[in-house]
Formats: C-alpha cells, structure tokens, sequence
C-alpha cells in the first residue's frame, strides 16, 4: 500500500488498483468495480478511515510494469474464446506485479 500525508499530517493509506480492459472482459463488471471503489472511498471518508482505493482502467495493450500497483483485477470474461486470445502481454505484466508484490484478483 502507497502512503500519502494529508494537510493535517495524519498518515492516509492508498490503495492502488489496476482493472484490466482486456478483449472479451464484461464492460458492466470493469466499470462496476470502478463504481464500487469510488462508493468505498466515499463511506471511508464518512467514518474518517485512514484508506483510500485509487481504481484505473488499464487496457490490456498499454499496461506498463513500472507503474506499480497493489491489485490487479481481471473482470468475468464474456466469451467462451477468451483463452484463444494471445494474452502474452497481460500475463507479463501480472507477473512483473506479482512479484513486485502485487494483489491478483
């Protein structure tokens, strides 16, 4: 987890969350994840948490492994043909995250 200070010197964690847009990735579930870490943010600010989750949509041809995060998310796949795809890239990335120590989800 990356830390930020605040104006009042109180310490606030944030959470860095890469959602991969990958071909065949349900749309309704990448933006829902987005929509759901924004409304979390929003009730961690009501009750004064010190976390904050920091979510950005990723396509899957412009990752870059030295943008470091502390999750990957893969959104469900709405195709049967999602392994006939060439993922050779995203699989790089998710392993570079991985071992820089990385979340996958």
């Amino acid at each position: 987890m990356r830390q930020r200070s605040q104006n009042d010197n109180e310490t606030m964690k944030e959470i860095k969350i890469a959602v991969i847009n990958y071909p065949t990735a349900s749309q309704s579930a990448l933006y829902g994840i987005v929509e759901m870490l924004e409304l979390a943010n929003t009730m961690c600010e009501q009750i004064n948490a010190d976390v904050a989750f920091s979510a950005s949509i990723y396509k899957a041809e412009q990752l870059n492994s030295n943008a470091l995060v502390d999750v990957v998310i893969l959104p469900p796949s709405m195709s049967e043909t999602f392994f006939e795809h060439d993922f050779t890239s995203l699989i790089n990335y998710m392993e570079v995250m991985q071992s820089q120590g990385a979340l996958l989800a």
